[in-house]
Formats: C-alpha cells, sequence, structure tokens
C-alpha cells in the first residue's frame, strides 16, 4: 500500500515527467525564462557548460594554474581560521558519514600531507562549509541567473533568530562520495565544479518504493545494495553524469542522487526552491510533522493537547530547521519580496504566493493538506505556463 507521501509524489510528477531523458542535455546559455519553461516546470535536470562560470574568482584563485587541481596552500592562507564539517566517507553513521569539525587550515594540511606521500587511506571529505556567510566579503562567486529565484536563502537571509544559509562548498580528494539521498526539503539543487570531475547517479521521482525499505529506511550506497532489503532495487531507473570543471549541474526537486569525486574537487552549491517547487519542499515539512506526531503519538495521553502540539512543533524545527509558524513567517517574506519585483504588488493575477497565507497547521488532517497542495500544484503550473513563461525566439 503506497503512503500518502507516495501517492503525492506520483501524482506531483505523472504530468510532469512523462518519462526520464536519456541523457541530460548541456546548454552554453539559458535566460530564466528559458531555464523555468523546460527545465523547472517539468522538474528536469539540466547542465549549464563551463562558460557560466570562467569569470568566477573562485576559478581563478582556488585552482592550482599548474595541476588544475585545488590550491590547498592558498585555502589555508586565506580561509584558514573558518570552520567546516569534514565527513570520514569511509565510516557509516546511520544514513549519512561520521563527520567532525575542522579548521580550513587543518583541513588542508592533511589532505596535503596524504597527497604528498601518495596515500589513499584517508577520505575526508569538506561538506557544507557555509563560506558566504563566514567569509561575506570575498566574492568567490555569482548566481547563474537561470537559478537566481532562490526563495530558500531569500528567507534565511532575513532569518534573525539564526546565521544559516543553504549555501556550501565542498571539496574533496578523488575517491570521496555522498551517500544516496534527495536533497534537503526536497529542494532544488545546483553544483558547480570549480575544479574536478564528478560522476553522479540520478534517479527521477516516482520510484521510490524501490528504495526504501518496509521501515522507510533509503538505500545508503548503490554500490552495495542489500538484496533482501530492497529486492527490486535493480528496477530503478537512473541516468548518469559526468560532470566537468567549470560545468553547474541543476538537480531538481525530489531526484535521489549519489556522487562521487573522480579527481580532486572543489564545488560550490546551493539548495534552493521558487514558485514551482515550493508547494513540494511545504509537503516534505507536513510529512516530517506526520512522521513526528505518530513516532510521539504515545506521549499524547500523557499532557494537554497545546503541549503535545508543541514538542512537535519544537522536534519539527530541530531536525528540519523550520516548523509550520516558520513556514508562515517565509510566506510572508517570500510575498514581500514578489511586490518589490513587480510594480503591480500583491494584486499579481495567479501568483501561486496568495494562496499560501494561511498554510495548515498541525491540527488539519493530512488528507486535507494533500488535497491542498495539489491544487497549489495545479495552479503553479498554469501559472508557470502563462505570462511567466513567454517563448523566446531561439
Amino acid at each position: 500500500m503506497p503512503t500518502a507521501s507516495t501517492r503525492y509524489t506520483l501524482d506531483w510528477y505523472t504530468a510532469r515527467l512523462p518519462s526520464p531523458p536519456p541523457s541530460i542535455p548541456v546548454r552554453a546559455h539559458l535566460t530564466r525564462h528559458e531555464f523555468l519553461r523546460d527545465y523547472a516546470a517539468p522538474n528536469l535536470p539540466v547542465l549549464l557548460a563551463a562558460e557560466n562560470t570562467r569569470r568566477w574568482r573562485a576559478c581563478r584563485d582556488w585552482v592550482d594554474p599548474t595541476t588544475g587541481g585545488p590550491d590547498l596552500a592558498y585555502l589555508a592562507r586565506h580561509f584558514g581560521e573558518c570552520k567546516v564539517q569534514v565527513a570520514h566517507c569511509d565510516e557509516q553513521w546511520f544514513s549519512d558519514q561520521r563527520r567532525e569539525d575542522m579548521s580550513v587550515a587543518d583541513f588542508c594540511a592533511r589532505w596535503d600531507q596524504e597527497r604528498n606521500e601518495a596515500t589513499t587511506g584517508w577520505l575526508g571529505y569538506a561538506k557544507d562549509w557555509h563560506f558566504v556567510r563566514q567569509v561575506p566579503k570575498y566574492k568567490a562567486y555569482s548566481v547563474p541567473d537561470a537559478f537566481s529565484d532562490d526563495w530558500l536563502n531569500l528567507w534565511y537571509d532575513c532569518r534573525s533568530d539564526c546565521k544559516d544559509d543553504y549555501r556550501f562548498v565542498y571539496m574533496g580528494r578523488a575517491g570521496t562520495w555522498t551517500p544516496f539521498h534527495a536533497d534537503v526539503m526536497r529542494s532544488y539543487s545546483w553544483s558547480a565544479n570549480v575544479c574536478g570531475r564528478k560522476r553522479w547517479l540520478l534517479f527521477p521521482p516516482g520510484q521510490e518504493h524501490l528504495f526504501t525499505d518496509q521501515h522507510g529506511n533509503v538505500v545508503y550506497s548503490v554500490d552495495h545494495v542489500d538484496a533482501a532489503k530492497y529486492p527490486r532495487f535493480h528496477e530503478a531507473i537512473s541516468i548518469e553524469v559526468i560532470q566537468e570543471p567549470g560545468q553547474v549541474l541543476f538537480v531538481p526537486s525530489g531526484w535521489f542522487h549519489q556522487v562521487w569525486n573522480l579527481e580532486d574537487t572543489i564545488s560550490i552549491n546551493h539548495n534552493w526552491c521558487n514558485q514551482l517547487n515550493f508547494d513540494f519542499v511545504a509537503r516534505s515539512i507536513t510529512d516530517q510533522l506526520a512522521s513526528i506526531q505518530a513516532d510521539l503519538s504515545h506521549l499524547r495521553p500523557l499532557g494537554t493537547e497545546t503541549e503535545w502540539h508543541e514538542h512537535c512543533q519544537r522536534m519539527l524545527s530541530a531536525l528540519a530547521g523550520i516548523d509550520t509558524n516558520g513556514v508562515r513567517q517565509w510566506i510572508r517574506v517570500v510575498r514581500a519580496h514578489l511586490a518589490l519585483e513587480d510594480d503591480r504588488g500583491d494584486d499579481i493575477d495567479g501568483d501561486p504566493s496568495t494562496m499560501l497565507l494561511d498554510f495548515p497547521d498541525s491540527s488539519i488532517p493530512a488528507a486535507e493538506v494533500e488535497t491542498w497542495l495539489r491544487q497549489l500544484a495545479r495552479r503553479q503550473l498554469c501559472y508557470a505556463s502563462s505570462s511567466l513563461l513567454p517563448r523566446t525566439t531561439e
């Protein structure tokens, strides 16, 4: 029996992805309208060619001109005091890899030591380095125009209760990798190789049942799949991508993927969302809340209803980084941003954000939330195919 989440995923993508593409196109130039029309609305991946990152400061400063690999001395000298999480790719920790905090200087020194000794034992991978937050005056790159409508980082930039964002730098030697997963809150992501090459294996949505076991656990690595737990994994459809230096990959909502560094690599990565996937992001939050409520149902009789709901919201905030009240505040920020961008203000006909003012709280049944989100998805598709996306002359 499919879960409500599975049914929603299948409903969301039935019209958007009739069949997965055999390969991912590489576009030298991509306007925002072309991106929304051809890739965001149908939820399909695309590669931007290296011409889009050639002028980035990171591609000059962070790359050794002799080897074409990471300039570890430069990184340590200029950003050595920054803190970064380092994943140990050979040590599984639940559904992720064991991590430790290191300074950039210590990480680069360890990497350089391994490189000089030509060893292959250490697989440390610096992940989720909040570079923009930690080094705000250093303009390492500019967001490609096609991906500039970023409601997720807009919200985090406006928050006063935390100093966080979803803009990251990743650095790892050849052989480091990221386990099989879908991105946080089922957001979009884009990933640009400053140097090095990556191998991606992308799985279109709607086939989650093939790589999820009876307890809801997802495959950890596609290289070592337990056939007893995931007997139908071999039926899953995937697309392989080799990402070259300078290229930027767009990963759509809900596409599970696994990533390997084929060479010593530095990449810049953003998670983000816009009007075309916000409801899927919102659904991931309500799904997580429903899961928390199910797990904590045995505690419900021990206090008042208000206390129980507040505890569930605190758990949601700890796990997802946001609760339902935070989603409402997020929506207000987005609406204000849209009003500033458009002379018509809040009266934009078909503006999907106007449908998000009454985000359902925890007391509304899941079935009603699901119906609300499906209606929103259909309205957004109509919005995307009308005035927002005029056909451009090729």
